[in-house]
């Protein structure tokens, strides 16, 4: 059998403490915060990392839609994210994308001319960025591509054309190179 205790021994009195040897100040960072009706949501964004893709969390306006994905996508990223060697194949060209469109949970994502001059390497990883993005934060479970509204086939992660709708599973392979 094991017994404790706990008491007090000696001067049960109160002590005052002397106001002039403390003192109490409050700051706060410059605010970055959104306006005060503002909703905001977390989202996982795909980066690209070398010849892959690699997550990343950030903060947006709500609600979470596929523009807001790709509007995310954009950039521009904290010293953390591009410490970590992370970027978007967005920089190039912030038009990159003409249209998005959404029909139950297929999206149709029309893009640009300026995609088809870009190399056929980081093509391929904004697609992924693309897909992966878009499919991890939204309802959507595949996407069509176009380009001047007309039907495109696209390569996936191991460069063989896609006969339909991409969808993660497409993609995912990006996420260990």
């Amino acid at each position: 059998m094991l017994l404790a205790s706990c008491g007090l021994t000696g001067n049960s009195s109160v002590e005052l403490l002397d106001e002039a040897n403390y003192s109490v100040s409050i700051s706060s960072p410059p605010s970055t915060n959104p306006p005060p009706n503002q909703l905001q949501e977390s989202v996982v964004i795909y980066l690209i990392s070398g010849s892959g893709l690699r997550t990343q969390s950030l903060i947006v306006p709500s609600p979470i839609t596929a523009e807001a994905v790709i509007t995310a996508l954009n950039g521009p990223f904290d010293e953390n994210v591009t410490a970590r060697g992370l970027r978007t194949g967005f920089y190039e060209s912030s038009d990159l994308i003409t249209s998005v469109s959404i029909v139950e949970s297929v999206a149709t994502i029309d893009l640009s001319e300026s995609f088809n001059e870009l190399p056929g390497d980081e093509q391929l990883l904004i697609l992924g960025q693309i897909v992966l993005s878009i499919i991890a934060n939204t309802d959507v479970t595949s996407i069509n591509f176009t380009s001047n509204n007309i039907a495109i086939k696209i390569p996936n992660a191991n460069g063989k054309l896609i006969q339909g709708s991409a969808t993660r599973a497409d993609f995912v392979d990006l996420v260990t190179r």
